[in-house]
């Protein structure tokens, strides 16, 4: 971790009066061109909400068109399980809390029990974040399950 020490903090040796010992102070300005200014209104995550979309409509569209591509059922489920994983992954870590505010991981409690933790966005943070994000979020995640799961009926029925 980078540590920035301040003026306060740190005083060089040049700086210090010989006569008093105490340091002289330094007159210093920021320059134009290092004042960061903060965008005003609701942050939007659309490279996000981009890959939110990417490895799920990926690895739909391999399954549908693995026909065409390889006669191999283990190279397009290998495929496939890889682009759900990396869609999964997406989900956890970083759509999930910057689209829906979702956050969870486990704590080895003193007894040594595993406990997961489950946390969310206040009713104060919903209302800060993109309404829109978040039901694309939600529709997405519920739909793509849906559509996996009538997939899975035509194919056992087939």
């Amino acid at each position: 971790m980078v540590h920035n020490m301040s003026s306060s903090a740190y005083t060089p040796l040049s700086s210090i009066d010989p006569d008093n010992d105490l340091p002289s102070t330094v007159a210093m300005s920021i320059s134009p061109d290092r004042i960061v200014h903060q965008k005003l209104g609701r942050p939007s995550n659309t490279m996000v909400v981009m890959l939110h979309t990417v490895f799920k409509l990926s690895a739909l569209i391999t399954y549908l068109c693995a026909s065409i591509l390889t006669r191999s059922f283990i190279a397009c489920f290998i495929v496939v399980m890889l682009l759900l994983s990396a869609d999964f992954w997406i989900v956890k870590n970083i759509s999930g809390r910057l689209l829906a505010g979702l956050r969870w991981w486990s704590v080895v409690s003193d007894t040594g029990e595993l406990v997961w933790q489950y946390e969310g966005w206040t009713t104060e943070q919903r209302q800060l974040s993109q309404r829109g994000e978040a039901s694309y979020f939600w529709a997405t995640l519920i739909g793509s399950q849906v559509v996996w799961s009538l997939l899975a009926t035509v194919s056992v029925f087939r």
